[in-house]
């Protein structure tokens, strides 16, 4: 610490004050040579007081040396004070370059000491950043490994609450996927608008943000998820600038989160983020293998039942027709052979008309023919064709049918296919002595029309996915009623085509 320029200077004065006594005492001992004791005066003060002091030194020892005990006359005192001065300066010089040289030693000094302190202070931040992501090492499920983290981090800061957050791309909202802490306040996949609350202001901001006393700041207007916390710490999730999630800490008292922490929560979400990007493309890589791997076996499954569905007929036409032209059937068993032949052949023309269509679905290319149609008429015609294989098995068919509804705009063959498709899988599931109900109604400026049946139902697990192609009901007596399970497939299309 250096000391003021007062006492500095006053160095100065004192030390060649007392050289200047001290050579008075002397006199007779120092001539004709006066100058040695100033020397170390301007010494001392140069050393101990600096380059200012010591010029003064000089100045004031350069004068009462040569008032006291030198002569103008003489040249030889001339002479002694100019080899003085001289000395006086290069000591002075000499002592400035020494302090510089002291000063820079300590400032390089400081600064490796200061260098040293940064260094530990990052190998103990990066520490303990491993510690919270080393975790993501391990090849664990998303939900798990989140859940992981969580608890690292409350371990390592300290703190109450530790929830992430992960952008929903589609509905632009932060949805909680993982929480820790606070047990009963946070509920996963909580829905947090972005902008909304702290986490939804990072979102948007992508940026940390910290707030020591949630109280007393109301105008940040916290989300629910936020609720029974203090003070907290959001800092955001980010993968190449690609903002993917938030992750909020909070504690339940008041804090400030030093910068050590912020950095820290920095350092560790660049890292998770990471992580979490790899995780969520791993299980869409495992959700695409499991999804091609089971449309694989449907495709061998189709391939199995679309042989079946053809070979059956396709066996009973040979051999009717083998029959008739060896001539060995009278005249009702010739009349039975071409009753089967065309049934059976008519059920392929069926089956293939079935394939025809879901390809030109697939492809766009299914096209309406729309005209003005009678809604009732259509479901008429339908009950008719169906009627004698639903009396063939007892089951009854009722038709509530709204003639007061007017025409309608769609295509009369297609809708009679949808009809004729929605019926014939009602009497196939339903039992013998059952009952199928059609009924046609008005519903606002559209009309509706419900099939419904005395059957067995649809699965509450195969519900999801009756419209879907080749899905048919599981197990002996769902497949042994045939069908290749087009027909509500082709439905759908059908009625979306037409509005519905």
């Amino acid at each position: 610490m250096k000391a003021s320029s007062a006492v500095r200077y006053g160095l100065s004065g004192l030390t060649v004050g007392s050289a200047l006594l001290a050579m008075i005492g002397l006199r007779s001992l120092l001539n004709p040579t006066a100058f040695p004791l100033f020397i170390a005066a301007v010494t001392v003060t140069a050393l101990y007081a600096g380059t200012g002091p010591a010029v003064l030194a000089t100045v004031l020892s350069t004068g009462g040396g040569y008032l006291l005990f030198e002569s103008a006359a003489n040249p030889d005192d001339l002479i002694r004070l100019g080899l003085f001065v001289m000395t006086a300066v290069l000591i002075v010089w000499v002592a400035a370059a020494r302090r510089r040289a002291e000063e820079e030693r300590a400032r390089m000094l400081t600064r490796e000491q200061d260098a040293r302190a940064r260094a530990e202070r990052t190998t103990a931040l990066l520490r303990r950043v491993q510690s919270i992501v080393d975790v993501t090492l391990a090849r664990l499920p998303l939900e798990e490994m989140l859940r992981e983290l969580l608890e690292r981090i409350r371990g390592v800061l300290g703190i109450d609450r530790a929830v992430v957050l992960l952008l929903d791309e589609e509905e632009d909202v932060l949805v909680a996927r993982a929480a820790t802490g606070c047990e009963g306040d946070v509920e996963e996949n909580v829905r947090v608008p972005i902008g909304s609350g702290i986490a939804g202001r990072v979102a948007a901001e992508r940026r940390p943000i910290g707030v020591a006393d949630l109280d007393h700041e109301a105008a940040i207007g916290a989300h629910p998820i936020e609720a029974g916390i203090r003070s907290l710490l959001d800092v955001p999730l980010l993968v190449g600038g690609r903002m993917i999630g938030v992750i909020s800490v909070g504690s339940k008292s008041r804090r400030a989160f030093a910068s050590t922490e912020i950095e820290l929560l920095e350092l560790a979400a660049e890292r998770i983020a990471v992580s979490i990007d790899g995780a969520r493309a791993y299980e869409a890589e495992q959700r695409a293998r499991a999804a091609a791997e089971a449309a694989n076996r449907a495709k061998d499954e189709f391939f199995a039942m679309l042989s079946h569905e053809l070979r059956t007929p396709l066996g009973a036409v040979l051999s009717w027709a083998h029959l008739l032209r060896s001539g060995r059937l009278d005249a009702p068993g010739a009349a039975r052979a071409v009753e089967t032949i065309d049934r059976n052949a008519r059920l392929q023309a069926q089956l293939i008309n079935d394939l025809l269509d879901v390809s030109r679905i697939t492809a766009g290319k299914l096209e309406l023919d729309l005209r003005v149609v009678d809604a009732a008429s259509v479901i008429e015609a339908a009950l008719s064709a169906i009627r004698p294989a639903a009396d063939a098995v007892g089951i009854v068919l009722d038709a509530a049918l709204d003639h007061t509804l007017g025409p309608l705009h769609g295509d009369p063959d297609r809708l009679q296919q949808v009809m004729s498709n929605l019926l014939s899988n009602a009497v196939k599931f339903t039992p013998r002595g059952g009952r199928v109900e059609v009924r046609l109604t008005r519903v606002g400026s559209q009309a509706a029309i419900v099939v419904s049946d005395t059957g067995p139902g649809v699965p509450s697990d195969l519900l999801p996915h009756v419209f879907e192609r080749f899905r048919q009901g599981e197990g002996p007596a769902a497949r042994g009623r045939g069908g290749l399970g087009l027909g509500l497939t082709i439905v759908r299309h059908l009625v979306e085509l037409h509005g519905g």
